[in-house]
């Protein structure tokens, strides 16, 4: 699966969230005024509200298209949004009852994430704290 993301100022984040919804229906992509640390969780206080347009959250001036492969991990994603277009991304992974921050499993790629939600709506695990540790990184 691919899909191109356009990255333009007059964009408001809500507009992102909904494009990369429709190419990844289990996955959301949340925007915050800070980045987060490796196999570290993004503050709520941070949440950025979902009517900005992307000029002003930004400081860098490149726009553009983001090309977006099911083959990009986690951690790809969100360096290149922060790396190419100055904008700090967590991924979440929706499960069951929650939304999970995908902080332990940062290193499998959009598919592997798409392919533990359709898992994980079959399982019987433990739910939350954080879906105990996202079950401990797998």
């Amino acid at each position: 699966m691919h899909m191109r993301l356009p990255i333009h100022d007059n964009l408001t984040i809500a507009d992102l969230q909904e494009r990369f919804r429709e190419a990844f229906p289990d996955l959301r992509i949340e925007f915050y005024k800070r980045a987060h640390g490796n196999k570290k969780g993004s503050r709520q206080e941070d949440l950025l509200n979902k009517q900005l347009c992307l000029g002003e959250i930004r400081d860098c001036l490149e726009e553009g298209e983001m090309d977006i492969f099911s083959t990009t991990t986690v951690r790809e994603l969100e360096q290149r949004f922060h790396d190419e277009y100055g904008l700090n991304v967590q991924v979440f992974r929706k499960e069951p009852g929650c939304s999970i921050q995908t902080t332990q499993t940062d290193k499998y790629t959009l598919a592997q994430q798409m392919e533990l939600v359709r898992h994980f709506k079959k399982s019987v695990l433990p739910r939350t704290k954080e879906q105990i540790d996202e079950y401990d990184a797998l």
